[in-house]
C-alpha cells in the first residue's frame, strides 16, 4: 500500500475566501469548494491556496454538502436523493445519478471509490454505496444508535495499511472514533 509515514501530519492548509466553504475537493492540481449556503457558488484554489477563481454553474440552485472527485468529474449531493455530477472544467453540471429507490434519503456526504467505480453516500446517520445509476449495492442505515453522530463528509482511503476506509466528518465535532 502507500506511504503513511506522515499520515496524521498536516499536510498543508490556507483560508478559504468565503463563509461556510464546507465541502473540498483535489483534481491533482487545484481545490474546489462549495457552501451549502451559496447555492452553486464554487470556488477554486491552486495548490498553495490562492483563490484562482469564483464561478457558479447555470442551473444549479441547490446547496451542495459534500464534493469528490473520480478522475474526470466532482459530485456532491444536495440534501436529497440526487448526487450531481460537475464538469468544473466546462462549467456545467454534467448529469444527475437519484437513488430513486429511497426517495427520503438527504444525502450530505458522498466519496467516490474507484475500486467499484461507485460512490459512497448517505445523511447525517446513515451510508451506503451506489453505483452510477443510483442503484443501493450496499446499505448500513443508523450506524449510530445513540444519534449523536452528524456525518457532514466522507472519504476514502485506498492507501493506509489494513484498508481501504471510509473516512466520515462528524459535524457534531465529536471526539469519539466509530469503528
Amino acid at each position: 500500500k502507500g506511504d503513511v509515514t506522515n499520515q496524521w501530519k498536516i499536510q498543508g492548509a490556507f483560508t478559504a475566501s468565503g463563509d461556510l466553504q464546507s465541502c473540498v475537493a483535489f483534481d491533482g492540481e487545484n481545490y474546489y469548494t462549495s457552501s451549502y449556503t451559496e447555492l452553486g457558488e464554487f470556488w477554486k484554489y491552486d495548490k498553495n491556496g490562492k483563490l484562482v477563481e469564483r464561478f457558479r454553474l447555470p442551473d444549479m440552485y441547490y446547496p451542495v454538502y459534500d464534493l469528490t472527485f473520480d478522475g474526470r468529474y466532482f459530485y456532491g449531493g444536495d440534501g436529497s436523493n440526487r448526487v450531481f455530477q460537475f464538469d468544473f472544467y466546462n462549467k456545467r453540471v454534467a448529469g444527475i445519478i437519484t437513488v430513486a429507490s429511497q426517495p427520503d434519503l438527504e444525502i450530505t456526504h458522498c466519496c467516490y471509490d474507484p475500486r467499484n467505480d461507485q460512490f459512497w453516500v448517505g445523511n447525517y446517520n446513515t451510508i451506503a454505496r451506489i453505483n452510477r445509476a443510483g442503484g443501493i449495492m450496499r446499505s448500513l442505515t443508523n450506524f449510530d444508535s445513540s444519534a449523536t453522530l452528524s456525518v457532514i463528509g466522507t472519504a476514502f482511503d485506498g492507501t493506509t495499511p489494513g484498508g481501504p476506509y471510509i473516512w466520515l466528518a462528524d459535524g457534531a465535532s465529536s471526539m469519539e472514533m466509530l469503528d
